[in-house]
């Protein structure tokens, strides 16, 4: 991972000015290692969802935890969300307190994506 990635010359510049308003941390490999290592915030999960595990095939394979509401049967609409964080923090475990209050309320199945992070992934890619 580079010591610095100016977010700033990545986006368009008309959208440049929007990221003036607000402080950006400096990402480099010590701030995303402290991050990770802090446990994510969670309440208990209910019984009213039933949660199971897929892999989806590729190179690497992806994990997707697909939240069902118990009792219902059949077709459902479904929610996919991938979790927040850049592509570099973050985890599936993200979207389970908001899918487990979703999926039955709604009713829908949720699937949440656990997406691979940079930079491992993208230094993997580019070896």
């Amino acid at each position: 991972m580079s010591e610095h990635v100016d977010v700033r010359a990545l986006l368009d510049p008309e959208l440049r000015g929007i990221l003036d308003v607000f402080e950006l941390p400096t990402m480099d490999a010590q701030t995303v290692a402290a991050i990770r290592s802090a446990p994510f915030p969670a309440q208990p999960l209910s019984d009213a969802v039933e949660r199971t595990q897929h892999l989806v095939p590729g190179d690497p394979s992806v994990p997707v935890r697909v939240h069902r509401p118990v009792g219902h049967e059949g077709t459902l609409p479904a929610v996919v969300t991938i979790h927040g964080g850049g592509y570099m923090i973050g985890s599936y475990d993200m979207d389970s307190m908001v899918l487990d209050r979703w999926c039955p309320a709604m009713p829908l199945i949720g699937v949440s994506v656990e997406y691979r992070l940079a930079p491992e992934t993208a230094s993997a890619s580019t070896a």
